[in-house]
């Protein structure tokens, strides 16, 4: 009866190193994944663009400056006015102002 019982634990055992080295394989296969998407060149330019902010031959690169008179040093302006949705001044800063604030609310 001891040795059944023995048995038993040995076996339960090996099922559990089945399962853990089954455990090991899937997380070997999941690293080995990450590693060759980590060294492909969708990465380097996912990263390149998306983190370091390069761009590519052709790309339409957008700057958005401060007002003038705030990278001046000049006293605060007086604060924006409501813009219209519809009217579209692309050289008025308060337009842009007004359309950020739109965007973040």
């Amino acid at each position: 009866m001891e040795q059944l019982r023995e048995l038993s634990a040995v076996q339960a055992q090996v099922a559990e190193m089945r399962q853990n080295i089954a455990l090991g394989e899937q997380n070997t296969l999941d690293l080995e994944a990450q590693l060759r998407y980590a060294t492909s060149d969708e990465y380097v330019v996912q990263m390149a663009r998306g983190e370091l902010g390069y761009i590519q031959e052709g790309d339409e690169v957008y700057i958005l400056l401060d007002e003038p008179a705030a990278r001046l040093g000049s006293p605060p302006a007086e604060p924006p006015a409501v813009v219209e949705e519809d009217s579209f001044r692309p050289l008025d800063w308060a337009w842009w102002q007004s359309l950020l604030q739109q965007i973040r609310e």
